[in-house]
């Protein structure tokens, strides 16, 4: 069927395609919920996933519908264009005699079988209302020119959750994402992980012994060093790929990518410390789920103790909370390092825990973000870090990853604790002309703060003391 949909091309055959063509079957059976498919490029997984399985399925079952999803609406239409040839040849038909298209729908992105089933091609931007799909595919959903922008990723998962995600014609609609790797926030990253998805990874060159079961009884087997498809990539080809794409190759190819450095900040520009002064004056700052829905993206919560000159940053936490999960960090960093100010921004979740924060007597200052993009904000304070002003604590759980999560910026695929981190410095830098801020011990409805000396470090059950006392310089490792 291949050298039908590609006009005359012949297949280059290989272990691998049993594979993936098992794991289609699967997710039809109902035994993978949501699939994720990253395989190196012109490896087959368009036609598998795009073309041929939707052919396949609505053979068995001409009532499904499929919807197909690109970034772009061309190559929607072109992988459209496949399906329609493959399944109105003569060879499809000897195989589903009783296979019928409706001569009323059958255009170049929408077929529609007579059972009322069929395939429609659409782009995420096109938000489909009224449509209704049975099976969601994503292939190639993000536009690659978007891919190492974070703000365009974030737009992007958006934009797919509203638009297509909730097309689904039942809550247990699968959906197959089948995508090369781009970048460390692309669709991939968004989905891995999360309850639901499973995900089959396959580099170019294996980096690993790796063994797949099929439900065939067969066993997929690749050892370290080997190529995924001898035949139509040789050793020397991969050369060439690797001096060509540089560390594009390791996210397309082997499907891992590495995260490219910003160009703002240096490594010297964030000098680390093993200890830092006492009689630091200390402020939470937090900067909650953007979607607004806790639980389902990461906050960020900074602990930083500022002097006279310097701001040090002594706590960092990065995860997924619930929201009284945030309540109850925020209450117990604030009273752990004896912090007299928690900053949140006032957007979106950041709402409810501004109010509730403060019905626990905590000392809460809204900061909005005046309109201005993620790197217009990190670039207005960009002069705190050029002089060494801010020092992260060295040597504890979450000191490299917060480092390399400011390095890559705006590159990287997180920047929750880059913006927990701008959000404190673009207030030090709104405060007194002197830029020490004031010591806020309470705020009452009218955000009046009261000056007093900071109170002392306090210990609370369940969090360890990792800021020893004392001030030993160093401005790395």
């Amino acid at each position: 069927m291949y050298s039908v949909a590609s006009s005359g091309g012949e297949l280059v055959d290989a272990p691998y395609i049993s594979l993936l063509c098992d794991c289609f079957m699967r997710v039809v059976r109902g035994e993978i919920e949501n699939l994720i498919i990253n395989v190196p490029p012109r490896h087959l997984k368009s036609f598998i996933f795009s073309v041929c399985g939707p052919a396949w399925l609505l053979g068995i079952s001409p009532s499904t519908k499929i919807m197909a999803v690109s970034h772009d609406q061309r190559l929607a239409e072109d992988l459209h264009a496949k399906f329609r040839k493959l399944v109105e040849s003569d060879r499809y038909r000897a195989i589903f005699p009783g296979f019928g298209i409706s001569a009323a729908a059958n255009t170049k992105d929408n077929l529609e079988t007579l059972e009322g089933g069929g395939r429609r091609a659409v782009s995420v931007e096109s938000s489909p209302t009224g449509l209704g799909a049975d099976m969601i595919l994503l292939d190639d959903p993000l536009n690659p020119e978007d891919a190492c922008n974070p703000d365009m990723c974030r737009r992007h998962m958006e934009q797919l959750t509203r638009s297509i995600l909730s097309r689904k014609n039942r809550p247990g609609a699968p959906v197959i994402l089948i995508q090369q790797r781009l970048s460390l926030s692309d669709t991939t990253k968004a989905f891995e992980g999360v309850q639901g998805w499973t995900k089959i990874a396959l580099p170019l060159v294996a980096t690993e012994d790796e063994e797949f079961a099929l439900t065939t009884g067969q066993v997929f087997r690749r050892f370290q060093g080997e190529l995924l498809s001898p035949n139509r990539v040789r050793p020397q080809d991969v050369e060439r790929l690797r001096q060509e794409l540089g560390p594009n190759f390791e996210a397309q190819h082997q499907q891992n990518p590495v995260a490219a450095r910003g160009t703002l900040i240096s490594d010297g520009d964030l000098p680390v410390i093993n200890s830092h002064p006492g009689g630091l004056d200390y402020t939470v700052s937090i900067d909650t789920a953007p979607n607004g829905v806790a639980g389902t993206s990461r906050t960020a919560m900074l602990v930083i103790g500022r002097d006279r000159r310097n701001n040090y940053v002594v706590h960092a936490t990065a995860k997924k909370l619930e929201f009284p999960e945030i309540l109850e960090l925020a209450k117990r960093l604030s009273e752990h390092y004896g912090a007299h100010r928690v900053l949140v921004e006032d957007e979106g979740l950041g709402h409810s825990v501004i109010e509730l924060l403060r019905s626990q007597g905590l000392a809460v200052l809204p900061c909005k973000p005046r309109g201005q993009s993620k790197v217009q904000r990190f670039q207005a304070v960009i002069g705190r870090f050029k002089a060494s002003e801010v020092i992260v604590l060295d040597r504890q759980p979450w000191t490299a990853d917060f480092r390399e999560e400011l390095l890559q910026f705006p590159y990287g695929g997180a920047d929750d604790q880059v913006d927990a981190l701008t959000q404190y410095l673009s207030w030090v830098e709104q405060t007194t002309p002197s830029g020490h801020p004031p010591v806020v011990v309470g705020v009452s409805s009218g955000l009046t703060a009261h000056v007093r000396r900071m109170s002392p470090f306090t210990r609370e059950a369940g969090l360890e003391r990792q800021v020893p006392r004392g001030f030993r310089g160093g401005r790395g490792r």
